[in-house]
């Protein structure tokens, strides 16, 4: 047997074949979505973009970047919560991702989301706070 390197579409294929092999005797279905959403400025220019997996009813973010000269603008709240609306549009039960003290902890805090894990010593000697959100009931 070889490992060699493969690509998205390879890896893809192999998943939906075989994960129903997995699933089925348990009566599981995944649904997976990729979300991609951007926020433009008047003249159509993206500054702000937010990437995110839906698997099994867990949302997870997995990116949201905004243009250093448009931050502070209220960019970031409204990925975040487009990404929120979304998911909980989709059934998800929970929201899940990662982020560091550095980068945007208390973002994400101040938009109701809550340290689940810490994972220590990140390759920059951080901490990593695996956060979380469910819905409001």
């Amino acid at each position: 047997m070889k490992v060699r390197q493969s690509t998205a579409a390879h890896n893809d294929d192999f998943m939906e074949r075989v994960w129903p092999d997995y699933d089925r005797p348990l009566g599981i279905v995944w649904d997976e979505y990729r979300g991609h959403i951007r926020v433009e400025d008047e003249d159509g220019t993206t500054v702000g973009i937010a990437n995110y997996l839906v698997v099994g009813g867990l949302g997870e973010l997995q990116q949201i970047l905004v243009r250093v000269d448009h931050s502070r603008r209220g960019i970031g709240s409204r990925l975040l919560r487009a990404f929120e609306d979304d998911c909980w549009s989709r059934g998800c039960h929970k929201l899940r991702l990662e982020t560091a003290e550095y980068q945007a902890r208390g973002f994400y805090e101040s938009h109701g989301w809550y340290v689940a894990a810490t994972l220590a010593d990140d390759r920059f000697g951080q901490a990593q706070y695996v956060m979380e959100k469910k819905p409001v009931r």
